[in-house]
């Protein structure tokens, strides 16, 4: 993923998605966003910290939505036992066309 979490959550502002932000009590601090599309949340846990960013800060793909049909062998091993997927393992393009199966 190309982008940090401040640049991806901007993505979703203009769209019809619904963010609802959470103060984080965890020691990075910062606050955690979820994003929803049509009462589903589509993404959570992308979070916005003072002190940079790592990897899992771009938060986590809900894959419950998807069919195995439509993912890449790659994307399928990295489901994790959340049934989540870590966006930074994606391209933007890739999180686009995802996105836009739901």
């Amino acid at each position: 993923m190309n982008y940090n979490p401040q640049q991806l959550l901007n993505h979703f502002h203009p769209a019809e998605y619904d963010i609802r932000a959470i103060n984080c009590n965890y020691s990075g601090g910062g606050i955690r966003h979820s994003i929803f599309k049509d009462g589903k949340m589509i993404i959570n846990q992308l979070t916005i910290s003072p002190h940079g960013y790592a990897p899992s800060h771009l938060g986590y793909l809900n894959m419950k939505y998807f069919q195995i049909k439509d993912l890449r062998p790659e994307e399928i091993s990295n489901i994790n036992k959340s049934k989540t997927m870590r966006i930074s393992n994606l391209s933007f393009n890739r999180l686009q066309q995802l996105l836009a199966m739901i």
